[in-house]
């Protein structure tokens, strides 16, 4: 199986994603990180994507997160390299760097980038080709950003700085909404979700995927791929096992009684506060792989405080 990364948008998600064994690293905003952050050695500090007018607030930035015990930052762009080198931070390679070959791959290698993510516009057969010294990897799931701007577009260009989408949209030619998701920069969301997870074959030479997370609120959501190479009759009843694996480890370990309810969802004091979704990828009359989707209602926390 392919390691798997977490890119996180706010809070929230940082707290659910260190709470995820599955993620080998986190890919955090720098703002969102103190010296109580736990689990330092799993984040990838996120610095700012401009640098125009904030070299010196960046390295400062990356020089206190070095002191307080975080060892890896994300680099941009060829300028944000020097000013990791300088905090003594080890670089990891984001999609902006526009690595597209095997000839820029080596040059970033050259450079002491530790791993990369390509950049998003690559083909399938573009990143087989691909060769390089050391590890790269995919966006595997996520909105991808359309533009990055310094001002919000949605608020008539002026600045915003919270840390989440402005709750308004901007809309293409055919309706669909294109969010905004605010920080020091803001970011324009592909209103297309991009998902690879059945497509796991075609990414042979990828060393990792990130599941990209922006603007998704309120709950726990994850997929995991296993390998079957079984009949579908094999598969018969598989999500209810799962819901009955969950439902027993809620009990056990925060004495909390959840309900099933037929034939997908998981309930609490007679309301949904989860589900469970089982595909499959068949080849032939063989199930090749089964995704398990998992979703949980994150506010419901909440009601299981008052009630434990």
């Amino acid at each position: 199986m392919k390691k798997l990364r977490a890119e996180v948008a706010d809070a929230d998600q940082l707290e659910q994603a260190l709470r995820c064994n599955a993620f080998e690293f986190i890919y955090a905003p720098e703002k969102l990180l103190n010296k109580d952050t736990l689990f330092k050695e799993k984040i990838i500090a996120v610095p700012n994507v401009f640098l125009g007018d904030c070299e010196d607030k960046t390295l400062s930035r990356l020089t206190e997160l070095e002191k307080w015990g975080f060892q890896k930052a994300l680099a941009h762009t060829v300028g944000h390299i020097p000013l990791i080198q300088k905090a003594k931070m080890m670089i990891y390679g984001g999609m902006r760097l526009n690595i597209t070959n095997s000839l820029s791959a080596e040059f970033f290698a050259e450079q002491d980038v530790r791993d990369f993510i390509v950049s998003c516009e690559l083909t399938t057969a573009k990143i087989k080709a691909l060769k390089c010294a050391v590890p790269f990897g995919v966006i595997g799931y996520g909105r991808l950003p359309l533009m990055v701007t310094r001002r919000c577009p949605v608020k008539d260009g002026r600045p915003c700085d919270n840390g989440k989408s402005c709750g308004k949209y901007l809309a293409d030619r055919q309706g669909k909404q294109i969010k905004t998701l605010c920080s020091n920069t803001v970011e324009l969301l592909n209103p297309d979700i991009l998902t690879i997870s059945d497509k796991t074959d075609d990414f042979s030479t990828v060393d990792f995927f990130v599941l990209r997370f922006t603007d998704e609120k309120d709950n726990i959501a994850f997929s995991i791929l296993m390998e079957a190479n079984c009949k579908i009759e094999k598969l018969e009843g598989l999500t209810l096992e799962i819901a009955e694996i969950l439902v027993t480890i809620f009990k056990n370990l925060y004495a909390i009684s959840l309900g099933i309810k037929h034939p997908n969802d998981i309930v609490y004091q007679g309301k949904k506060i989860g589900g469970i979704l089982t595909e499959t990828k068949l080849q032939g009359k063989m199930v090749r792989y089964v995704v398990i989707g998992i979703r949980y209602q994150y506010q419901s926390r909440t009601a299981f405080s008052r009630n434990k």
